[in-house]
């Protein structure tokens, strides 16, 4: 007799299902992600930009926008002159004030700007661009009136003798060689440039060529430095935190004090700024569909590439990836291909093939 014994217990809880269990858990993950991605969208979500434009009374541009999440500032000192502004014969004369500027002015001596500015624990540096050069600057907040009485002092006194722009029409050129001439690809922007404007000043580079930097002379370096860096010419960007009204005040005291350009900036920039048609052709190789219309030299490709497939045998890849002229080189004659496809069809029919 079989006597089957059940618990009490399990009999009265049912357990829930499978499919019900992972129904309940599908929906569980559903609210935590919900839950999450709200969360998430609400942290990420960045604050309004606030920031004020003011414009000095000669002519500098001011913009700020106060930041107290950490105690920093940043100064942004754009000067609205680039590759763009030189004239025809003096190339590359933007990129050389990019160093000239650091090379000392009535109160500071060379290279002190960006020591006195690291020595403080901040960090500063320049580049140009076809458009602009920019001169910046990172401190701790309290060194803000430091770098506004260095930058004002170098746009308003800047040292330029023949000594220091020797030296660095020097370094420029050496600059040019590291980064262009010795480079495998280094000139393939001047090229591009070259042939995509025709009129446009971008059409040569922002580091300019060997023979304008050899022939530019202090006097027109003197000349370039009085029309472009001026107030009227620059934008001066603070971000930080600071009081927006203090530092007003900061910026009036020291770059207020710079004179105004005796003289307009000239933009007499080429309208046509579109890029247009190369100067010169650039030769493109067209490869023909038919076989008889195509020039010798891809008949020979054509045939080396059959004779070689039926053979069996393939060029290495390193042949494969090398010039057309050196795979002509390896190209036999057509009388060479056909007299090795008789001799290869008699070889396969023969019983010496088979098998």
């Amino acid at each position: 007799m079989n006597v089957r014994f059940s618990d009490s217990r399990a009999s009265r809880t049912k357990r829930p299902q499978r499919p019900q269990r992972l129904l309940l858990l599908c929906a569980l993950c559903g609210l935590c992600v919900l839950s999450t991605v709200g969360i998430a969208s609400a942290a990420v979500r960045p604050p309004k930009l606030q920031y004020e434009i003011t414009t000095l009374p000669n002519g500098l541009t001011l913009v700020l926008s106060e930041d107290h999440s950490t105690p920093i500032v940043h100064l942004n000192l754009a000067y609205h002159v680039g590759s763009k502004n030189e004239k025809q014969g003096r190339t590359g004369f933007a990129h050389l004030f990019e160093h000239l500027m650091f090379k000392g002015s009535k109160n500071v001596q060379p290279e002190a700007h960006t020591s006195m500015v690291s020595s403080v624990g901040g960090q500063s540096n320049a580049y140009t661009t076809d458009d602009e050069t920019v001169f910046w600057e990172t401190v701790p907040a309290q060194y803000l009136p430091m770098i506004l009485w260095l930058e004002a002092d170098r746009m308003a006194t800047l040292r330029i003798d023949k000594d220091t722009f020797t030296n660095e029409r020097d370094v420029v050129k050496e600059e040019r060689r590291m980064r262009v001439d010795n480079q495998p690809f280094g000139r393939l922007n001047e090229i591009i440039y070259d042939q995509a404007f025709s009129v446009h000043p971008y059409k040569h580079a922002t580091i300019g060529s060997m023979a304008d930097l050899e022939a530019a002379s202090v006097d027109d370096v003197r000349d370039f430095y009085q029309t472009y860096y001026v107030p009227s010419n620059a934008t001066m960007v603070l971000v930080g935190d600071f009081d927006a009204t203090q530092a007003v005040q900061l910026v009036n005291q020291y770059l207020g004090r710079v004179p105004k350009a005796s003289r307009d900036v000239p933009r007499d920039i080429p309208s046509s700024s579109r890029i247009t048609s190369p100067t010169t052709a650039i030769p493109i190789r067209i490869r023909s569909t038919s076989r008889r219309r195509c020039c010798p030299t891809a008949r020979a490709r054509a045939s080396t590439r059959s004779w070689s497939t039926r053979r069996g045998w393939r060029w290495p890849p390193s042949v494969r990836r090398t010039s057309s002229r050196i795979r002509t080189s390896f190209t036999p004659s057509r009388s060479f291909n056909r007299g090795t496809r008789r001799r290869t069809s008699r070889m396969r029919s023969s019983p010496r093939w088979s098998g």
